[in-house]
């Protein structure tokens, strides 16, 4: 919460947490941003997964077409994951980047 997150949804049967939607947008991408966390074997698994949206001013495509951002050097990704890293640094322990 500390780095602008919000709990959306909670599902305690598989430790999910979900985060509120965030809006991002870079030179040549506008999406809406969530966090998924699993409590797995004392661990903790963040997903990262975005959404286009439609247009300039906002418009959502379908609620749930939120897809996992593979790493890399594209423009979405680095941000997407320094997102990431700040919300890993502020919850704090050791990390561990994996596919």
């Amino acid at each position: 919460m500390n780095t602008g997150y919000s709990f959306d949804k909670k599902d305690q049967e598989f430790n999910l947490l979900t985060s509120q939607p965030k809006e991002i947008e870079g030179r040549n991408y506008y999406r809406q941003l969530i966090f998924e966390v699993i409590a797995k074997d004392n661990e903790l698994i963040i997903t990262p997964k975005t959404k286009r949206l439609n247009n300039a001013i906002g418009n959502l495509g379908s609620e749930n077409l939120f897809e996992e951002v593979p790493y890399s050097k594209a423009k979405l990704a680095i941000d997407v994951y320094t997102r990431l890293t700040e919300l890993a640094n502020s919850i704090g322990g050791k990390i561990i980047y994996s596919q």
